[in-house]
């Protein structure tokens, strides 16, 4: 049994021999034709030079295309930014207080707050925050830190 990969190797060998001698040299026709050719037409000429003309082109129009974006968007950009009101740097200061009679967070928010908070609320708890306030009630003559936004850098003493 060791050997009967041999053994079928060898009967295979000798299947095609027999079959080879059967065939008859008559039944094989020669060709007529001396160097048989066949014509493939490729859709591109061949070559790794024209290869990268054609990539080489298409980065070409893709700068181009880019750049001329990139142009109309900086023209379009200018229109808007001329067109927009400009930009104003607005610094943060703070400003002592006394409290008025019947005076309220609310009120104090409506005089001192400025575009800069989202909210009323954010500035009322921002006040809160600096001076300690846990619930809603201020008295009377008392003093109060409050911030404020101005375009001044430095502003004298009030």
């Amino acid at each position: 049994s060791r050997f009967s990969a041999n053994a079928s190797k060898s009967k295979q060998a000798t299947s095609r021999k027999k079959s080879l001698e059967k065939i008859e040299l008559e039944e094989i026709r020669p060709s007529n034709r001396k160097y048989p050719y066949i014509d493939f037409k490729p859709d591109r000429e061949q070559g790794k030079e024209i290869l990268e003309k054609e990539i080489r082109k298409r980065k070409i129009l893709f700068a181009a295309v880019m750049t001329g974006v990139f142009l109309l968007g900086l023209a379009c950009g200018r229109c808007i930014v001329s067109a927009s009101k400009p930009q104003r740097t607005s610094y943060k200061h703070y400003k002592i207080i006394r409290i008025a009679a019947n005076e309220t967070l609310w009120d104090i928010a409506n005089i001192y707050m400025s575009e800069e908070y989202g909210s009323v609320y954010e500035y009322i708890r921002e006040v809160k925050e600096i001076n300690s306030i846990n619930g809603c009630n201020i008295l009377y003559g008392q003093r109060l830190l409050v911030p404020y936004y101005s375009t001044e850098t430095e502003l004298p003493n009030t």
